[in-house]
């Protein structure tokens, strides 16, 4: 499969979150009392990144049903606890205005993507090429509650933006 970049960048090396990082993250939050866990990350989030939490707080308002709701909580609150352990001091504070210009290069990506590129090209398949450690496990997790959480669409995008605009956050490793 031959992935253009059309309106979205590459993810910089410095950037990418690896595998054993979101493994180590996986086994912290369902070690024990996974809501507790849960909801001590949400509260940082809420703290040390209120753009971020406001977003969070969105989806999970305009989610219908508990399955979706769970689904968003647990993916959103994982790329954000990977992206921390990861990158420590060198994550940047996300803005609305970061969320928004993320949100608008999607938007401007798939709509080129539908017009010029090859049959199967996808904005999520060039975030994956970046991020595929994360971009697997949201993958796996959507595709396994399709059937049972029918906003798994809106919660694919809302992970789509969270994933950039934590990337673009990342500071360069000096």
């Amino acid at each position: 499969m031959f992935i253009q970049r059309v309106a979205l960048e590459q993810v910089p090396t410095y950037a990418v979150v690896e595998q054993p990082v979101v493994a180590d993250v996986l086994q912290e939050l369902t070690g024990g009392d996974l809501r507790a866990h849960l909801d001590q990350v949400f509260r940082r989030v809420e703290m040390q990144q209120p753009a971020l939490g406001e977003l969070i707080s969105g989806e999970l308002a305009a989610i219908e049903g508990a399955p979706g709701q769970a689904l968003a909580y647990f993916l959103l609150l994982v790329v954000y606890r990977s992206f921390e352990e990861a990158f420590g001091t060198r994550l940047g504070e996300i803005s609305d205005v970061d969320i928004e210009r993320v949100f608008q290069r999607l938007v401007v990506d798939g709509e080129v993507r539908r017009q010029s590129c090859t049959a199967g090209s996808f904005s999520e398949d060039m975030v994956a090429v970046g991020q595929p450690a994360l971009m697997a496990l949201i993958g796996e997790e959507c595709d396994r509650a399709a059937e049972t959480a029918p906003d798994v669409d809106r919660i694919f995008e809302a992970l789509l933006i969270e994933v950039l605009a934590l990337t673009e956050a990342v500071a360069p490793i000096c």
